[in-house]
């Protein structure tokens, strides 16, 4: 497997042809944050994405996982956790004292212990607000 930072042009049609395959609206390109890594086999097929929004010297979140509709899972597996490692490699490298993330779904929770993180809210919801007239929120509804 390979590590490649996301490029919008090339990755962003696969992140959303997953996400239409799970009856999700896509993500805006403008929401995903710019700190993004996809792995992929050596002929350049898409395995596994991850993303993290960060604030230097503060603190990172880790979010947009998204896996190939047709990847081995243990493939996809192994893929999550080396993106994983490359983005806390990365929020070492900023100085961030915590890294940050939020899912409803048990197998990322198992995901997400195995790599270290420890569970700490239970029955939260979430929030946004659109600052601008014409964004809308409805990819981020369940």
């Amino acid at each position: 497997m390979i590590l490649k930072p996301f490029d919008k042009d090339r990755h962003y049609p696969e992140l959303a042809a997953v996400w239409k395959h799970h009856d999700c609206l896509p993500c805006p390109l403008s929401f995903l944050p710019k700190t993004g890594y996809v792995m992929e086999c050596p002929d350049g097929t898409f395995i596994a994405a991850l993303f993290m929004y960060i604030d230097p010297g503060s603190v990172a979140f880790v979010t947009w996982a998204v896996g190939a509709i047709n990847a081995d899972p243990e493939q996809k597996t192994e893929a999550f956790a080396l993106l994983f490692q490359a983005l806390k490699e990365r929020a070492i490298a900023c100085k961030c004292t915590f890294i940050y993330s939020v899912t409803p779904t048990p197998a990322y929770m198992k995901r997400l212990e195995s790599w270290g993180m420890i569970p700490v809210e239970t029955n939260m919801s979430s929030y946004v607000m659109p600052l601008c007239q014409d964004e809308t929120v409805d990819f981020l509804k369940d």
